[in-house]
């Protein structure tokens, strides 16, 4: 017997909504940590679309390093030279989002996992301080993933 699933859109549709639920005014910023990085960017730039469609302008931009993105990222969009305007939303993916030093800047984060891809050596296990897991083991299916430890 076939398992439902649901579809792909209704999942970062949720999850969008959940965002700008808890996230209701201002500027917000979004960290999707992963290890898979086409799965990671294809899941970031539809999430921005569901916020965007949702009425909030949002975009999906590629965290390289922690330097680099505070002055060519963050500065402009805190100052609305990236997405004008009081409110919009910045999704960041890439991978150490969720590492210590890192993990302070973003208001909502999540692990994308992706069983199977190539594991990177890092010093936390990220899934650990993500507020929301999402299972991208099939995508066009994702799952969201309740692994908390209560």
């Amino acid at each position: 017997m076939a398992r439902w699933a649901p579809a792909r859109a209704d999942v970062i549709d949720e999850y969008a909504a959940e965002v700008l639920g808890v996230f209701p005014h201002g500027r917000i910023l979004l960290g999707l940590d992963r290890d898979d990085a086409e799965v990671g960017a294809a899941f970031a730039t539809d999430l921005a679309a569901s916020i965007t469609a949702a009425g909030v302008p949002a975009a999906a931009v590629a965290f390289v390093d922690e330097p680099t993105f505070r002055i060519a990222v963050l500065g402009p969009f805190r100052a609305a030279a990236l997405l004008p305007g009081d409110r919009a939303a910045l999704v960041v993916h890439g991978q150490g989002l969720l590492e210590p030093g890192v993990v302070g800047l973003w208001h909502a984060t999540a692990w994308l996992d992706v069983p199977g891809a190539p594991r990177i050596e890092r010093r936390t296990i990220p899934r650990t301080r993500a507020a929301a897991t999402f299972d991208l083991s099939d995508a066009a299916h994702p799952r969201r993933v309740f692994a908390d430890a209560c």
